[in-house]
């Protein structure tokens, strides 16, 4: 079943967690390094994304961690909470496919020429400021809940290489050279583990925004009264980068 799923296929979505090692292991191949090995035999994939849905999140003791680690933006859908929205979907009676357009689709050409656009987004001085702040909250944080058994937050570097990644590929799908403050709110759906820490990684991501933007606008008040040669070398560096 998986084999069916990603030989040939650069979108793939997997509707269940359960999976025993043998299974996990060759997902993990996959997201690393883009190949499928079956026996003696090794598959180069096309895989550009991953999409994972589930009713339940990976538990603790399963050995899923690794695997869960992988998945970089996580979103939690609850149940329909509208009324007419809930109706809608009761009274339903064709659960038909989406037809997406063909004139939408990603050639291979676009896609790497995307990608080597992407990597050229420039990181302004106050995201790195961002994500430290960020860092030192989860920090504070694992130490008050050191003796709760998972309880923890941990966000490995690569994690943090590829959620900057993420932040630039947002810049560039909003036309924009530079990371934003609006483009770093991708933050709150990369850093949690337990939904019940959703809340808190939301009152992390927010007080840094703050305090960023805030740091960021009193310095751009020193710098209006510095010297012109000295504010000229400063001058792109403007809210409306950001």
């Amino acid at each position: 079943e998986i084999a069916q799923c990603l030989v040939g296929s650069e979108m793939c979505i997997r509707d269940r967690w359960k999976a025993g090692p043998s299974i996990q292991n060759s997902l993990l191949t996959v997201i690393n390094e883009k190949v499928y090995r079956n026996g003696q035999y090794t598959i180069q994939l096309p895989l550009k994304g991953l999409i994972a849905a589930s009713n339940e999140l990976p538990a603790q003791g399963e050995g899923l961690e690794a695997l869960w680690d992988r998945f970089l933006i996580r979103y939690f859908i609850g149940n329909i909470e509208q009324e007419f929205a809930f109706d809608q979907m009761i009274a339903s009676v064709n659960d038909m496919e989406a037809e997406i357009p063909t004139g939408l689709s990603i050639t291979e050409e676009q896609y790497t020429d995307w990608r080597t656009q992407i990597s050229q987004i420039k990181i302004h001085y106050t995201v790195f400021e961002l994500i430290h702040s960020i860092k030192r909250q989860i920090e504070k944080y694992n130490i008050q809940k050191e003796e709760v058994p998972h309880s923890t937050l941990y966000i490995s570097d690569r994690r943090w290489k590829k959620i900057v990644s993420l932040l630039r590929t947002s810049a560039f799908l909003n036309e924009t050279d530079t990371i934003r403050f609006s483009d770093c709110t991708l933050l709150l759906h990369c850093l949690w583990n337990e939904i019940e820490q959703i809340p808190i990684i939301e009152q992390m991501v927010s007080s840094a925004l703050d305090e960023c933007i805030s740091h960021y606008l009193c310095g751009e008040r020193t710098l209006e009264q510095k010297p012109v040669s000295y504010t000229h070398l400063r001058a792109h560096e403007t809210l409306s980068d950001l």
